[in-house]
């Protein structure tokens, strides 16, 4: 049982460290669609066994900008993909501690079926190319939520709710 824990693991860390070696990272935030280091993006997942653990990095957000919505009721957020990238526009949305705001999600590809999920709350929600999809979510008391699209969350297509 022991040895199988312990491949298990070895394999864990294998994988984090071809994602790492393969992942486009940046510090820059310019907006112009590169990837940049978002809260998002450092998020972590640790998979630990005793005083083992194997650390797998979620990539970084495709970062289109930030927009503030507090007080808004609601806002539209652009899904789309530009020359192979895949992104939410803006892709971080400030409001205020437990502010509910309906978001109007809007495929403006004309090819790519996107999706928004917010598994904290229970969203997972297909959007075709071309079409629109309204989605009510709550900010958090505190800090960030982070949603993404279920098909492109590897390439960096991912965005936060966060309070201001």
């Amino acid at each position: 049982m022991v040895k199988l824990v312990s491949r298990g693991v070895v394999v864990v860390a294998l994988l984090g460290l071809a994602a790492a070696a393969c992942s486009k990272t940046s510090s820059s935030s310019t907006g112009s669609g590169a990837y940049a280091t978002t809260p998002a993006a450092e998020a972590t997942t640790s998979a630990a066994e005793g005083n083992t653990a194997a650390m797998l990095t979620i990539p970084a957000a495709n970062n289109k900008g930030t927009k503030s919505v507090a007080g808004q009721k609601s806002f539209e957020v652009e899904a789309d993909t530009d020359n192979g990238v895949n992104y939410y526009k803006p892709t971080i949305l400030e409001g205020t501690p437990g502010q509910s705001i309906t978001l109007e999600l809007k495929n403006e590809s004309s090819s790519v079926k996107h999706n928004f999920t917010l598994a904290e709350q229970n969203l997972n929600v297909d959007l075709d190319p071309g079409k629109s999809q309204d989605v009510k979510v709550t900010f958090p008391d505190s800090g960030v939520l982070q949603f993404h699209c279920e098909y492109h969350v590897g390439t960096g297509m991912i965005g936060e709710l966060k309070v201001a």
